[in-house]
């Protein structure tokens, strides 16, 4: 379909559904796209922003209750699809982070991902386009959502895109009624802050604010730091013993691994959630320690033979050296 083709055909559905009283049917639905879904929405809030809409309430509260269904109708038929379609930043290894609301790229159609890799390449962006199907899809979205930090899906970005926000595809977790120690853990707000810093510091352009992007980005992730529970590999300790009473150096009742990394510095492996522990540790005899990242800072500030601290040491790492700590009190404070 060419752009006037396309043009032609969203004013044509826009007409039939939205200029007449009659709500759309079942039948109708199923005969629309993903894309023909949000030109609907889009025209729809652009009528409910006209003067006759804003002077006629009934006018435009029977709008607003068709556009609810026709939200729900798009979130079933994204859902639903057989396959969809995401956009990787290969400075992350994760999905692009959007200015919008910090959500994510889906797009409907191959086609519709390769011309966004296009564009952003002559941005001097490097993506790579992820096929999702759908029995993938909720488990990727519920790791981007809930892991990930990710604030919801913009979809088919470059065509007539349409935002929806997480808490609309899938409902937070809810561990209300479970103890503490048995709450997954997670990190979204270091994960999110640490995204949108690499994905930015990597990206190979100038521009005249970038130095100070660049600082906003750095400080969100310092202060996304102190609030971390992170997971520490050890060994030779109960289980049942509180991670309050484990002891380091000379009188070390654990035992650290300690890794090297490619600049041959000693570090401390540290981890955000359970899936990236177990693609170090799935099976060996190091198990793992929840601990508040003021703690594991502690390890490192005072020495006990580490140089710094990996975080995530299997995807894209986060090294922390005793000169980001001094940085990070800079920004926030007192760690202890």
């Amino acid at each position: 379909m060419t752009l006037e083709e396309k043009k032609l055909h969203d004013k044509e559905i826009s007409d039939k559904y939205l200029l007449r009283d009659e709500d759309i049917t079942k039948e109708e639905y199923d005969s629309l796209s993903i894309q023909d879904m949000c030109v609907l929405l889009n025209n729809a809030r652009w009528f409910l922003n006209s003067e006759d809409y804003v002077s006629d309430s009934d006018k435009s509260d029977g709008l607003k209750s068709r556009m609810s269904k026709m939200h729900r109708v798009l979130i079933e038929k994204i859902v639903e699809a057989p396959v969809v379609y995401s956009v990787i930043d290969t400075a992350t290894g994760y999905p692009f982070i959007t200015e919008i609301e910090d959500s994510i790229w889906i797009f409907s159609e191959e086609e519709y991902a390769n011309l966004c890799v296009e564009h952003y390449r002559e941005e001097s962006r490097v993506f790579r386009v992820k096929e999702i199907k759908r029995e993938q899809l909720l488990s990727f979205l519920t790791r981007a959502f809930y892991t990930n930090g990710v604030g919801g899906i913009f979809v088919d970005n470059g065509q007539v895109g349409c935002f929806i926000k997480r808490d609309y595809i899938l409902k937070a977790p809810d561990y209300s009624n479970v103890p503490e120690k048995e709450i997954p853990v997670t990190n979204p707000g270091l994960m999110r802050a640490y995204m949108k810093f690499i994905q930015e510091r990597q990206w190979n352009v100038k521009y005249q604010e970038r130095r100070k992007v660049l600082q906003k980005l750095e400080n969100d992730l310092m202060r996304e730091l102190p609030k971390a529970k992170l997971l520490i590999p050890t060994k030779g300790a109960p289980e049942s013993l509180d991670a309050k009473d484990i002891r380091f150096g000379a009188n070390a009742n654990v035992i650290l691994p300690m890794y090297e990394d490619n600049l041959g510095q000693r570090a401390l492996p540290a981890f955000t959630d359970w899936d990236q522990f177990n693609a170090v540790y799935a099976g060996d005899e190091y198990h793992a320690w929840t601990m508040d990242f003021p703690a594991v800072a502690k390890i490192l500030y005072e020495e006990n033979g580490f140089d710094c601290i990996v975080v995530n040491l299997k995807s894209r790492p986060l090294t922390i050296t005793r000169d980001v700590l001094s940085r990070l009190v800079e920004v926030v404070g007192t760690l202890w």
